[in-house]
């Protein structure tokens, strides 16, 4: 599968956000990687996201699909056309490319909290992306317990 813009390079990062972490965040930056000004063509509900269980066996899966609203009854996407133009080496995170999920739609849909790979799919000139990997997040544990997990395995090895 080609990328959706010649010498356009796609970004994502995931992080959780909030008092509590109760928000997955997701934000897919787009860089101009030519010598050419580059547009970059969007739209409402042009971003997709996949989280994806680590180390668990068999592997849990969950999909936010902003592109399909058969899988989202009630919500409906907005039909606008975004346009950015990008010059060479510029990059922009438009807010079509970002999306906050809270972390109980997430788990309430069957997962167990755990560690998760996040995936994002943006579509840009009318083209999906590749799978941009996100990152990895540990999903339904409070900060105080994510710290009290890692000071346990940075103290294993002594």
């Amino acid at each position: 599968m080609r990328p959706p813009i010649d010498g356009v390079r796609f970004m994502a990062r995931a992080a959780l956000v909030t008092p509590g972490d109760s928000l997955l965040e997701v934000r897919v930056r787009a860089v101009n990687t030519g010598q050419a000004i580059r547009t970059l063509e969007f739209g409402n509900c042009s971003m997709n996201l996949g989280v994806a269980s680590v180390g668990q066996t068999p592997e849990r899966k969950w999909e936010y699909l902003g592109w399909s609203d058969a899988r989202r009854p009630g919500h409906s996407c907005e039909p606008y056309l975004a346009t950015r133009d990008l010059a060479p080496g510029a990059s922009v995170s438009p807010s079509d490319y970002i999306r906050r999920v809270p972390i109980r739609a997430i788990l309430g849909d069957s997962l167990p909290p755990g560690r998760y790979r996040v995936t994002a799919r943006v579509t840009a000139n009318g083209r999906p992306s590749l799978q941009l990997e996100s990152g990895d997040v540990e999903l339904g544990l409070s900060p105080a317990r994510r710290s009290v997990i890692a000071a346990r395995a940075g103290g294993a090895g002594r």
